[in-house]
């Protein structure tokens, strides 16, 4: 990271104005013992200002610790250099996840909580997917906000829902949705690994032995969609993709700190 030069420095009147503040209070600090309380309250009231000119100005005070490497611009909710934000993010490899022709992966980010969510998504000429995020009491839900290959009838349906872990036990939340969820048998149901067909280290809901007709709840598989389930260090993630037109890449979801 470039520091800011002294050109650049002399260029910003906010940060003339912060030199002097922090000269003066340690000027009246040097001179606090001779002159009683008077000069230390000053010293007090100065450096307070000093703190919330950089509080309130810190792009004017550094100009250049806000650019960008290729001068390109930076992603609005995490701050994170556009141009360099893919290498934020794991992502599948192009054999595993094919895309369209005349389509591409880009870096699209979401509120999180107090975080960001990162994540890739594809667009498809004038057409992008892009979700959409609320909060609940035990999970957040992405929903379709645009899809680049689904049609408008999609646009709410969700499409990713994540849970905090519980230490210890991976597959709680997995199996919750089944055990709490309504007309659903759990002891014919399982947590097991996905198999080839998803993501590496990829986990299904299944109805055991893959006994026929057996409903285990709304996140397991399903003739309909892909349901399947990953996992980071602190959270698991319920994915329910159409099948076949994966529009957002499940392995690419990672929360970053703003900056």
């Amino acid at each position: 990271m470039t520091l800011t030069t002294e050109k650049t420095r002399s260029k910003s009147p906010e940060y003339i104005a912060l030199f002097a503040s922090l000269a003066a209070a340690l000027f009246l600090s040097a001179c606090g013992s001779k002159e009683g309380t008077g000069a230390s309250k000053q010293t007090e009231i100065l450096t307070s200002i000093a703190a919330d000119t950089i509080a309130s100005k810190p792009d004017s005070l550094y100009p250049d610790l806000d650019a960008c490497p290729d001068d390109g611009p930076r992603l609005p909710l995490s701050r994170i250099c556009a141009g360099r934000a893919v290498n934020y993010l794991q992502t599948s490899a192009p054999e595993d996840l094919p895309i369209p022709d005349g389509c591409h992966w880009e870096v699209r980010e979401l509120p999180f909580a107090v975080d960001v969510m990162l994540y890739h998504a594809l667009t498809c000429g004038d057409r992008e997917t892009r979700l959409s995020y609320s909060a609940g009491a035990h999970k957040a839900t992405f929903t379709y906000q645009a899809s680049a290959l689904q049609d408008d009838g999609m646009i709410g349906k969700t499409v990713v829902e994540v849970f905090s872990k519980v230490p210890g036990q991976d597959d709680f939340r997995m199996r919750t949705t089944y055990t709490e969820a309504e007309g659903v048998d759990p002891t014919f149901c399982e947590v097991r690994d996905a198999g080839p067909q998803y993501p590496l280290n990829a986990r299904i809901i299944a109805a055991r032995d893959d006994l026929p007709n057996v409903n285990c709840g709304p996140n397991a598989v399903s003739d309909e969609s892909d349901h399947f389930w990953l996992s980071d260090e602190n959270n698991i993630y319920a994915f329910s993709l159409s099948k076949g037109q994966w529009d957002i890449d499940p392995v690419s979801f990672i929360p970053v700190t703003p900056r």
